[in-house]
């Protein structure tokens, strides 16, 4: 991902001519500030507590606004992905950064405030090849 990639338009194109939007599943490591070695040791990985950060989704207007204030070619920082509207969790310092993954397939998409409801199962937009009605 970087500032006036050829993703970004691709990407608009696609919401565009289908309407169905576009999600940006962001990995970042379990906290910030974060400092680690590498290789990574071997564990069997921190309980789900351990994690205030991790893995966020934020919309692709979301990110594409943050990518639009970059130099051409830059990648974001951690900093710069930030949500357009935050729900202001005190149980989620990041919050302003994304959903957390399990929050938003939870609370978001299975309640449907996120994503796109499809009617058909002939729908045309599950198809690749199919015309569009």
């Amino acid at each position: 991902m970087a500032a006036s990639s050829n993703q970004v338009g691709v990407i608009a194109d696609y919401v565009a001519k289908h309407n169905i939007p576009v999600y940006y599943s962001l990995y970042n490591p379990p906290s910030m500030p974060f400092e680690g070695t590498t290789p990574r040791p071997i564990n069997t990985g921190p309980s789900a507590d351990a994690i205030p950060l991790g893995c966020r989704v934020l919309t692709w207007q979301e990110a594409h606004a943050a990518l639009a204030e970059l130099p051409v070619g830059r990648t974001p920082r951690f900093i710069e992905m930030v949500r357009q509207t935050s729900a202001a969790s005190h149980s989620d310092s990041f919050d302003r950064h994304g959903w957390r993954l399990e929050t938003f397939v939870a609370d978001e998409v299975m309640r449907c405030r996120e994503g796109r409801l499809f009617e058909s199962k002939d729908d045309a937009d599950f198809y690749t090849n199919a015309p569009r009605q």
